[in-house]
């Protein structure tokens, strides 16, 4: 139902300078603030390791590992990392039945959240200013730096919230720990920008219950069946 990418590069994808699936891995292993590495030096690294050597025989019919070949095969297993069954999804397929605070935290989300982060992906795929404070150090001006248009200062792209129990830290410079931390700034921590989300102009006056509420909902979005799939984790010796 639903195809979640792991977020390769939060420098790359935020503002979505990158739109291509096969390119995609290029960017986080050259970038310096990631694995600052070259793609040449990555597939030197491979090729020292026998366990590679015969995956990639297994794969593409040849031991000899390049850098086409690694970007096909990182592509490939992303395109399989699928998530779809969140207690969120068995709810709907009449499964499972949400707690009440689970209940009245869904019903919070409705009405505070589903605009930008519509089900069942849990994100609009558009950019939006979502009212944080301008980190100076970083000065990340957003989906800007892409398309050079002022309307686009301080917008990122707004990402699915399935599995955000464990895709912390949260915002494009990862400022938040914990969804407590990232409903509290939507309740009360929002920065006026020219540019800020209408749907944020408005606050939310949740409290404290509320927020409480709201994050049990977001666990909910937690497919444990796949972030702890062993065909994901690495391929050791005796896999």
């Amino acid at each position: 139902m639903t195809l979640m990418n792991l977020a390769w590069s939060k420098t790359f994808l935020w503002d979505v300078g990158v739109n291509h699936l096969e390119l995609l891995p290029i960017y986080p292993i050259k970038s310096e603030v990631e694995m600052d590495e070259t793609m040449e030096n990555v597939v030197k690294k491979l090729q020292e390791i026998p366990k590679y050597q015969e995956l990639y025989k297994k794969a593409f019919g040849t031991d000899k590992i390049t850098g086409q070949l690694t970007l096909k095969a990182l592509s490939q297993f992303v395109v399989m990392l699928t998530t779809s069954n969140s207690k969120y999804d068995k709810v709907l397929r009449k499964e499972e039945k949400f707690t009440e605070m689970e209940q009245k935290g869904y019903d919070l989300f409705k009405i505070n959240c589903a605009s930008c982060h519509k089900e069942p992906l849990f994100t609009n795929d558009s950019f939006e200013n979502n009212g944080l404070a301008v980190d100076s150090t970083l000065n990340d001006i957003g989906r800007m730096r892409i398309t050079q248009s002022e309307k686009d200062k301080y917008k990122f792209k707004v990402p699915t919230l399935r599995n955000s129990q464990f895709t912390f830290p949260y915002m494009h410079d990862g400022r938040f720990n914990t969804l407590n931390e990232v409903v509290k700034h939507y309740n009360s921590g929002i920065v006026k920008h020219s540019t800020l989300a209408k749907q944020l102009k408005k606050p939310m006056h949740l409290s404290d219950d509320d927020r409480t509420e709201l994050v049990a909902f977001l666990k909910t979005l937690t497919d444990k069946e796949f972030l702890f799939n062993p065909r994901f984790s690495f391929p050791r010796e005796n896999n």
